[in-house]
């Protein structure tokens, strides 16, 4: 049965786990703290983080797809799917003070939860309704430069995921469940423009996930997904 499970995974791993919007201040000295709202191609994002001393930030962000605000029946294209995330880490900033660029490097943790409300039928299972929530474990790396008037950047990301999928079978009523692992890999870039303290900021970026822990029924399946994202929203610096 969690061989089937995974395979509904496979299919609907995109709703599920979706990439998050990188939390990248490139911060420089103490007391320093942006915040940044916006969309991405899927969801609704806020972000925040403060340099509490000249080396060490924190971070915080979070996402929710469009989905969350859709009721059933409000249009009939409404997508039963619905994804939410937060997320917290801490950083080492700053790390090359005597230059131009600007480095540094988070560590934190993340948790989702992606639910589907309506039945879905593939090719080797039914499964009317799921739940499933994960726990995210992340490295990211910052690179970047700001200026009076722009600030351009990039994060490169690995982090490892552990999911909690559950559904009731359609066939038994028997509730499934079943925990796999992924390692995923998420490069971004990131453009802010203007002056003043507000900008609008834009970002691109992909994902590249890989299950490397799953039911030994197909263990030896390999399994790549691949998601592009863009995001527009505004960053205000204090």
């Amino acid at each position: 049965m969690c061989c089937a499970a995974l395979i509904v995974v496979l299919q609907s791993c995109a709703t599920m786990y979706i990439p998050p919007v990188k939390n990248s201040p490139l911060f420089v000295k103490k007391g320093e703290g942006q915040v940044q709202a916006g969309l991405t191609t899927n969801s609704f994002y806020a972000l925040g983080s403060y340099a509490i001393t000249k080396d060490v930030a924190v971070a915080v962000s979070g996402s929710a797809t469009y989905t969350n605000l859709f009721k059933k029946g409000l249009w009939d294209i409404a997508d039963p799917y619905a994804q939410k995330y937060i997320e917290a880490s801490v950083g080492k900033i700053n790390l090359m003070p005597e230059s131009s660029i600007i480095m540094e490097i988070f560590g934190g943790y993340g948790y989702g939860d992606a639910i589907n409300s309506n039945a879905k039928f593939y090719k080797y299972a039914v499964v009317p309704r799921y739940k499933s929530y994960y726990h995210l474990g992340f490295v990211q790396f910052d690179v970047g430069r700001r200026w009076s008037f722009m600030e351009v950047g990039g994060a490169f990301r690995f982090a490892v995921s552990n999911v909690h999928f559950n559904y009731s079978d359609k066939v038994t009523n028997e509730n499934i469940n079943c925990t796999f692992n992924n390692f995923h890999f998420e490069p971004n870039v990131f453009v802010a423009a203007g002056k003043g303290k507000v900008r609008p900021i834009f970002r691109w970026g992909f994902g590249l996930s890989r299950h490397f822990s799953q039911p030994i029924e197909i263990a030896n399946k390999e399994y790549f997904k691949f998601t592009f994202h863009l995001s527009i929203g505004a960053s205000f610096r204090f």
